[in-house]
């Protein structure tokens, strides 16, 4: 993920005046069962890793779990690196990924196959996509059962695509994403892997566009509705980008996620809500970096306290190691994230 980019992104965020919040969803009871949003009947509390070294080097590896282990993180978001240019994708170091794998079960950590990038969904890019997608599933069948990936995380950001801003190819954009979460969800059903599919959205796909003041919706599957219903539809649980320093309050990481988690409710899944780590110096607002362990840590812990008894919740995300390393533990200390 570029962050010159993503900046590009959360400053469109903040172009919509007005963020209407909707009333509190009526409270249903929420099942017993773990749903595929939750680590063994437990919300998550995951966390992005993008760079190769904390996956290629053995040492990094288990820095990064004793980390996960301190701060009592049980799902990991692991980007897949592949060749750009090989046909089909090959991945890189597939034993670095089974290693990684295979300490993190064994602590108790589960690990997603994380992947994402502004144009991987639209139409001419998704034979590719899905032939990377495809690569996953065989690497994954290759490993032992118990080992293995536990879902598919897409991070895709279509609205970086310099055509977003028109109306009609914005449509198309989005029709296109939603068509290629079908593909996936079907070619992961259809490999016989046990893998959920997951994916991370702006906690503005639910406000109005400045055309028609309504949210943002398309038509998909034989109905027109908002793009983040879509999403939930198909995917087994999403990720929410409810990018804010404050725990609590409209404008906040738990009063961003309401309406999703009201849908999520209703349809039985769930959300996770996220917080950001990372610099970006045009809107610090969006982010923990450069405050106090203790900002961040009583935020968390609040937001999470808001919303783990209401239904739809399915925990909270990072993003992403190692900003949040920097903040936890600077120099050689070591704090303790706790809820």
């Amino acid at each position: 993920m570029q962050t010159r980019e993503y900046l590009l992104a959360i400053i469109l965020a903040f172009t919509a005046t007005a963020i209407a919040m909707a009333g509190e969803a009526a409270e249903t009871q929420k099942n017993s069962s773990a749903t595929p949003g939750e680590t063994a009947g437990q919300p998550i509390k995951g966390m992005w890793v993008w760079s190769g070294q904390y996956i290629f080097e053995p040492d990094q590896q288990d820095q990064l779990l004793g980390f996960c282990q301190r701060h009592h993180i049980n799902r990991l978001l692991v980007q897949v690196h592949y060749s750009p240019s090989s046909v089909p994708p090959v991945i890189e170091q597939p034993q670095r990924y089974a290693e990684l794998i295979a300490k993190a079960t064994g602590m108790g950590i589960q690990v997603e196959a994380l992947d994402g990038e502004k144009s991987m969904a639209l139409s001419e890019n998704q034979p590719r996509t899905l032939a990377v997608l495809d690569a996953i599933l065989e690497l994954n069948k290759s490993l032992p059962e118990g080992k293995r990936f536990v879902g598919v995380h897409y991070d895709i950001e279509p609205y970086l695509l310099e055509d977003w801003s028109d109306a009609k190819r914005r449509t198309v954009i989005l029709k296109d994403l939603l068509d290629y979460y079908a593909l996936a969800k079907e070619r992961i059903r259809e490999s016989g892997v046990d893998m959920t599919l997951s994916c991370d959205i702006p906690f503005w796909f639910d406000t109005p566009t400045s055309e028609d003041g309504l949210p943002l919706a398309v038509a998909f599957a034989g109905q027109t509705k908002p793009v983040q219903q879509h999403v939930q539809d198909i995917c087994d649980y999403i990720g929410i980008m409810s990018y804010r320093r404050e725990a609590v309050g409209p404008n906040s990481i738990t009063g961003l996620v309401t309406d999703e988690r009201a849908y999520a409710a209703k349809i039985g899944k769930t959300i996770c809500a996220a917080v950001e780590t990372g610099e970006y110096p045009a809107v610090p607002t969006i982010s923990f970096y450069g405050q106090p362990a203790s900002v961040f840590k009583e935020n968390f812990s609040l937001a999470w306290q808001t919303l783990e008894h209401e239904p739809g919740f399915g925990g909270m995300l990072i993003h992403c190691y190692p900003f949040v390393r920097d903040i936890l533990e600077p120099g050689d200390g070591h704090g303790d994230l706790t809820r």
